[in-house]
């Protein structure tokens, strides 16, 4: 059965791939580029799929999706309609880069692959793989989520001037019913999966049958056979045959020393392969294979204009701009981390629990940089109002905060986190946090002991609590809770031109009785180091055996309002000091979290204003990882002190711990009502009395002594 032809042969005409980029691909590169591709701009191995099934009217459609990436034996999903190529990737770091990238040496390149298969005599077991490939250059700007891509779908141009006699002929008008059909059970039945993309039908008297391509010497001689080179045709087009039928025919002409041939363009429409086309294909034979560096080659894709031009996609209209903004804060962390800091845990700081005790000057400030580093659950406990000499120091209140009475402090700085980034997990509670020296009357027990008891709540359901109150001895009930429960305390606070930044010790599960021997719970986990030598000990202290807040006095606290006029009452600083304070205080706190030992981390101990011998133990990939940070604004100095835990402490000691947990809330009220009930306990009353205050007074009035 013969091919009906004109006798008027026409230049052969293909019709070029069109692209698809799904929304999950560029989703997957964004991380991609983030975690893996960093500014790694080699070629990247991908793949794309095209059908043969396609409607009349549509052009041929090459798909890259979410899936493109996984490049492991995808010839396995093949199936009869669905067919892949091989690509690559390049990923460009930056717009000049994309623009100004050699587009025909890129090109040239992957024709040069191609042509080097096509004239190894070696027999291919995946044809496709040789033939049909493609380039996909991409700028990622990940800032504003818009992509910059240029697909290219490399085609030799060999052999030159293929002519078709006349216009392609439908399968349905020229083989009869019996013969389509069992062309298409022949295609279900007899080809290797591998093999659809590119195979031959052999026709015969009795019908068609089909073959790997690699089976083509056994049929060329026989003269009662006729041969089509069939391939999967991503066109639907009755005129022009699809875009991988150009490198077919140079495989053809090279492997096979033809200079015509026919061809079956397979489509598949409503399990028939009906609408396919025949072709009647010649050309002029080259005498001489020409040389892999002159070989020419086409198929950079024209744009939206039909202008042969890159193409812009941008996803941040059509992404919801909560996600948007979540991305933001990921990307420059991320950007921090594979350019800076490759060893940055990420995760342990982003999924850390912060209880903000106290949501004024150090509150707003420190609740700000939490938030650039990520951290999304923030809880902020204050029992005041905004009033409306606050917001000119304290970043997250406005004017409006201060109307009708004030907004609660707590609450409207919560608020306002979620106004700066709305997938914050900020919550904010009014509490009053029972103080020593600050007496209980029988009215309010119940109160007070609600307090406590909501107060011991918010700090088991947090991993790091941060101290940023007005007094010293409302710093006392959570430093005593947090030591009974072995969480991080963070500690910051403010005199006129000087602060301290402190990180509580972390005391080890066997020597608080009322904690489980499981290690930390979550940010905090980690166990303390056993193999600290006598010689290290003199330069390093564990983080099991550093000093809280209270550590370095020798009185317990007590109401230090009393008597106070208002300048005394109210906390006069200079506006710069709590910035710095509560800036050290986070980057404090995530120091500790890259520290491998968490709250156990040892603290170095320096002697001078600088040290320049640093034990590894004691210092991150972000540096070192200090006890206590104390600053001089008014000659613009830090030193890094540290000191050890004092047995005698009236917040973390182990008296103070056990008496909490034989005595629990009648422990608190005693202490409430009186201080000395609290230095009796510790030993301090008698280390009063053992001491000699007179020649302490001489000693510190002598300072050449």
């Amino acid at each position: 059965m013969s091919l009906s032809t004109s006798t008027e042969p026409q230049l052969l005409k293909y019709y070029p791939f069109s692209s698809v980029i799904d929304q999950g691909f560029w989703h997957l590169l964004a991380n991609k580029k983030l975690d893996t591709i960093h500014l790694d701009d080699n070629a990247i191995d991908i793949v794309a799929t095209f059908r043969c099934d396609l409607s009349p009217n549509l052009p041929p459609l090459l798909n890259v999706d979410y899936n493109s990436f996984d490049t492991c034996d995808s010839s396995c999903d093949q199936t009869k309609e669905t067919h892949y190529m091989s690509g690559q990737l390049i990923v460009t770091n930056t717009l000049e880069e994309f623009i100004n990238k050699d587009k025909k040496l890129l090109i040239n390149d992957l024709a040069k692959q191609i042509w080097s298969d096509i004239i190894d005599d070696t027999e291919d077991e995946n044809i496709s793989k040789v033939l049909s490939k493609f380039l996909l250059l991409v700028y990622a700007d990940l800032k504003k989520y818009k992509f910059h891509y240029w697909f290219a779908f490399p085609a030799i141009c060999f052999p030159m001037k293929t002519l078709t006699n006349g216009l392609p002929n439908v399968l349905a008008n020229v083989w009869t019913d019996d013969y389509i059909n069992a062309l298409y059970l022949q295609i279900n039945n007899n080809l290797e999966i591998k093999n659809k993309s590119y195979f031959i039908v052999i026709l015969t008297d009795s019908g068609p049958t089909v073959h790997s391509i690699t089976e083509y010497s056994e049929f060329k001689d026989k003269s009662n056979v006729k041969i089509f080179f069939a391939f999967a045709d991503s066109s639907s087009s009755q005129q022009y045959p699809g875009w991988p039928l150009r490198n077919y025919l140079t495989f053809i002409s090279i492997r096979y020393k033809l200079n015509k041939c026919c061809v079956l363009a397979l489509r598949l429409r409503e399990n028939s392969v009906k609408s396919s086309l025949l072709l009647d294909i010649e050309w002029q034979q080259s005498n001489q294979v020409p040389d892999i560096e002159t070989i020419e080659c086409v198929g950079w894709e024209k744009n939206e204009n039909n202008k042969l031009l890159p193409r812009i996609v941008d996803l941040s209209a059509i992404m919801d701009p909560i996600r948007l903004a979540d991305n933001a804060v990921d990307l420059n962390l991320k950007l921090m981390r594979w350019r800076l800091v490759p060893s940055l845990d990420l995760d342990t700081i982003t999924k850390t629990k912060c209880l903000l005790l106290g949501s004024g000057t150090l509150g707003c400030s420190v609740g700000r940089t939490l938030l650039a580093w990520g951290i999304k659950n923030i809880t902020f406990v204050d029992n005041s109002q905004v009033s409306y000499s606050n917001p000119v120091r304290q970043s997250l209140f406005t004017f409006s905060d201060c109307l009708n009475g004030g907004q609660p402090k707590a609450k409207a700085a919560a608020e306002a986190l979620k106004t700066i980034f709305p997938n914050v997990n900020s919550k904010g509670i009014s509490l009053s946090i029972p103080m020593p020296g600050h007496p209980v009357s029988s009215q309010l027990k119940d109160k007070v002991c609600q307090d406590v008891k909501q107060l011991e709540e918010l700090i088991d359901e947090n991993d790091v609590i941060f101290l940023l109150m007005d007094t010293r001895e409302s710093r006392w009930l959570p430093t005593v809770l947090s030591a009974v429960k072995n969480k991080l305390v963070i500690n910051a606070a403010l005199g006129f031109d000087t602060f301290l930044v402190q990180r509580h010790g972390v005391r080890s599960s066997s020597d608080i009785s009322r904690v489980s021997d499981e290690p930390l719970i979550g940010a905090i986990g980690g166990q303390p180091s056993t193999s600290t030598t006598s010689a290290h000990r003199s330069r390093k202290v564990n983080g099991t055996e550093l000093g809280c807040y209270y550590c370095s006095d020798v009185v317990a606290p007590t109401n230090s309002t009393r008597d106070r006029t208002l300048d005394q009452q109210c906390t006069v600083t200079r506006p710069g000091v709590a910035m710095l304070a509560s800036a050290l205080a986070v980057e404090l706190m995530v120091s500790v979290l890259e520290h491998p030992m968490r709250g156990y981390a040892p603290s170095l101990v320096i002697n001078g204003d600088y040290c320049d011998d640093v034990d590894t133990d004691t210092e991150t990939a972000l540096g070192l990882v200090p006890h206590q940070i104390r600053g001089f604004l008014s000659r613009f100095q830090q030193m890094m002190i540290t000191s050890e835990r004092f047995t005698k402490c009236s917040a973390c000691s182990q008296p103070i711990i056990n008496a909490y947990n034989e005595m629990g809330f009648e422990f608190l009220l005693n202490a409430f009502n009186d201080s000395n009930y609290i230095e009796e306990i510790t030993g301090l009353t008698q280390l009063h009395n053992e001491t000699n205050l007179e020649d302490i007074w001489c000693l510190s009035d002598d300072d050449e002594d």
